[in-house]
């Protein structure tokens, strides 16, 4: 079994931060490759020191790594607004049946935004209930009062 360990940050980072790894551990790597995984990760105040959301180095072996030290920012939830504010992009999901949120990184790569149980931003090109994907938020701007509707709308 793939060990993982998680320092600093509050309980809750901890607790997410471990299990966004167990998940990529075992999502990502092939057949048994994760369960000789040892991850590392240390939530800091890297942004404020480094201007870095987060970085990642591997051990001895280059060729196939095994050991991995990981620090993240304690406050990368307001970074990853700004990243999806700014490089927010809507491609055709995989069945091509609507439209998922992504955000674009430097390299070109591609992150699908999945809330806490794992359900992707998505909308379906057949949907019309105006409800903002996987929450309860009516977007119908016909139930808007005139105040509450944005400029030019």
């Amino acid at each position: 079994m793939a060990l993982v360990s998680v320092t600093g940050g509050k309980k809750h980072q901890r607790n997410l931060a471990q299990d966004v790894a167990y998940w990529a551990i075992y999502e990502l790597m092939h057949g048994n490759m994760g369960n000789n995984i040892e991850v590392d990760i240390e939530i800091t105040d890297l942004y404020k020191r480094e201007g870095l959301v987060g970085s990642c180095c591997w051990g001895e072996d280059n060729l196939m790594p095994r050991d991995f030290e990981i620090e993240v920012d304690k406050d990368l939830n307001d970074e990853m607004l700004e990243q999806a504010k700014d490089n927010g992009v809507w491609i055709n999901s995989g069945d091509g049946n609507g439209l998922v949120f992504a955000i674009e990184f430097a390299d070109g790569s591609l992150g699908l935004v999945q809330n806490k149980k794992g359900e992707l931003l998505q909308v379906n090109f057949d949907d019309d209930s105006y409800t903002l994907p996987t929450t309860d938020i009516d977007m119908d701007i016909r139930n808007l009062n005139k105040e509450e509707l944005p400029p030019g709308a």
